[in-house]
Formats: C-alpha cells, sequence, structure tokens
C-alpha cells in the first residue's frame, strides 16, 4: 500500500454524512482557532509534561510472530491534565523505528485531544497511517475488526514496526492491561 491513509468501504450515503461532519468540524475548528475560543480543557496549564513518550512494546511470540506491536496514548494530547508536546512525541515515535501507525480516533476525538492535525504531521514525517477510527466507548463492527487485523498483519509480515494508539482517557487501563497486572 502507497497511500498515507487507509479508507474504509463505506455506503455513498455514510461518505456523504461523513464528509458533511468534517466539513463542519473543519470550519469550526478553524473559527475557534483564529478567534481563541478553541479549549478542549477545562483549566488551561501552559507547562508541558517532561516524561519521556511511552511505547509498551508487546511480543507477539504467544502467536509465533517473532516482531512485537507497540501500544502508546496519542502523542501531543492536551486535555484535562495531560499536556504533551507534539513533535517531541512524534520525534520519539520516529527515534524508535516506527514506521506504521494504527489510530482509532475519530477525526473528533482527534480535535477534542488537541491534535487536529496529528495524521497529516504523520505523514510529513514519513509514517504510514491506518486511520481505522470507531465511536469512543464502543466496539467495531466486525468487518471493521477484519479490516483492521488484515492491515494488521500485513505490518507484521512486512516486518514494520507499528505502534497502536489509544485514547488518552484510557492510559491507566491500558498500562495495566499491557502490564500483566489485570
Amino acid at each position: 500500500m502507497h497511500s498515507s491513509f487507509v479508507v474504509l468501504s463505506r455506503s455513498v450515503e455514510e461518505q456523504r454524512y461523513l464528509m458533511s461532519q468534517d466539513s463542519m468540524l473543519c470550519l469550526l475548528l478553524n473559527r475557534d482557532m483564529r478567534t481563541g475560543e478553541f479549549d478542549s480543557s477545562e483549566e488551561e496549564d501552559s507547562g508541558e509534561e517532561d516524561a519521556p513518550f511511552q511505547i509498551s512494546w508487546l511480543s507477539l511470540s504467544v502467536v509465533q510472530c517473532s516482531q512485537s506491536v507497540g501500544i502508546c496514548p496519542l502523542p501531543g494530547c492536551r486535555f484535562k491534565n495531560i499536556k504533551r508536546n507534539l513533535q517531541k512525541d512524534v520525534a520519539e515515535m520516529c527515534d524508535q523505528g516506527v514506521q506504521d501507525v494504527f489510530v482509532f480516533c475519530t477525526r473528533g476525538e482527534l480535535v477534542r485531544y488537541r491534535v487536529p492535525y496529528l495524521l497529516e504531521v504523520y505523514s510529513q514525517r514519513g509514517l504510514r497511517v491506518h486511520h481505522l477510527p470507531f465511536l469512543d466507548g464502543s466496539a467495531p463492527e466486525l468487518p471493521h475488526c477484519s479490516r483492521i487485523l488484515e492491515e494488521l498483519q500485513e505490518c507484521l509480515q512486512g516486518q514494520r514496526r507499528t505502534v497502536i494508539q489509544y485514547d488518552n482517557v484510557f492510559q491507566p487501563v491500558c498500562h495495566e492491561i499491557f502490564s500483566g497486572v489485570l
């Protein structure tokens, strides 16, 4: 696959609806950024986290795969008490050799976490983006799951260093799960 973005097959009506939603989102985002009204957190603090960007690398040897897959939060997220620096976080991902990124957040969620241009930043840094969004708090439909697994399998078989990103709100739970605590 040469394209930086992956688009799922959708009906014409679904595509029109999503396009209208993305258009509205872009208009609102541009307006809010121009007027300084955009704010996704109740209390804004100009400070940023000094903690290094963490990617948890999971061995897939239990499924007879020599590769590892990384699990990490959204880089650059600025939501409530999380204040990350997008450029530093993406640079850290690149320093760790990441080549492919699976992003399940919708465009609206990316705006909410103050990284509306995350997918574009990834592409500019040479990362291959698999944007396969599904609504927060819901599970993807079976065909969507199949698509995610097919693309992940393609990355792993191609020996590509791949990460899957999770929503920062679930960071503590994800770290417990992937650290073997739960």
